[in-house]
């Protein structure tokens, strides 16, 4: 399926190529996805999702908080990562998109799993902070003019040792050139996340290490 990501390098390419393949239902909402079209950029790719569900088995994570669900791949991929008590509070607007990975999450055995909240992701982490829930990880992939909310209120809440995961921490390249810059409506949130990425760096709350792949992808460890 890799054929279907656009500019990927051979060095990507062979990454992916050897790393453990995703899960047959993965895969089958993966090209769910990739039939709507060009939105489809909006998924995450497969080393990466493959990743995050690493993380989420090596920090032992029950708690986990999406905020960007679109059709759920990356929400699959977790919830299959999870301990079977455990918990993904995904986090979206647009029940168009969810609505196509409900059916994969039911036949994955993993609905149970997936607390899917549509609304505004910050009345979700009002809901979370009112409850008193401790989020061991985080994965924050919606609309980057939020993203330093979306960061700062998850912090909060975020347990010591958990584990936020920023995505496309690149803006395909716009955060360091300007040779993105010109695409329409590209401007502002590439300065946002250029902005925020300078500032966490310096944050001494947090470990944090950004990571070369796909868009790029920024791994913060609370201290």
């Amino acid at each position: 399926m890799d054929q279907k990501y656009t500019n990927i390098s051979e060095r990507t390419l062979y990454a992916r190529e050897h790393s453990t393949k995703e899960s047959t239902i993965v895969q089958e909402l993966r090209k769910a996805t990739f039939d709507l079209g060009d939105i489809a950029s909006m998924m995450a790719p497969p080393d990466q999702t493959s990743f995050m569900a690493s993380m989420i088995t090596l920090t032992g994570a029950k708690t986990a908080l999406e905020i960007g669900t679109f059709t759920g791949v990356s929400s699959l991929s977790m919830a299959m990562a999870l301990p079977h008590d455990g918990k993904l509070i995904a986090c979206d607007v647009s029940s168009q998109w969810t609505d196509i990975g409900r059916p994969y999450w039911k036949r994955a055995g993993v609905d149970h799993k997936i607390d899917l909240r549509l609304k505004p992701a910050v009345e979700t982490i009002d809901e979370l902070e009112a409850a008193g829930t401790v989020l061991d990880f985080v994965f924050i992939d919606a609309d980057k003019s939020n993203n330093r909310v979306y960061f700062e209120r998850t912090l909060a809440l975020l347990k010591r040792g958990g584990v936020i995961l920023i995505d496309n921490t690149y803006m395909q390249g716009a955060v360091y050139s300007d040779t993105s810059m010109s695409r329409p409506g590209w401007q502002q949130p590439a300065n946002y996340m250029r902005e925020l990425n300078d500032d966490l760096v310096k944050d001494e709350r947090v470990i944090v290490t950004m990571l070369d792949m796909s868009d790029g992808v920024t791994m913060i460890v609370k201290k």
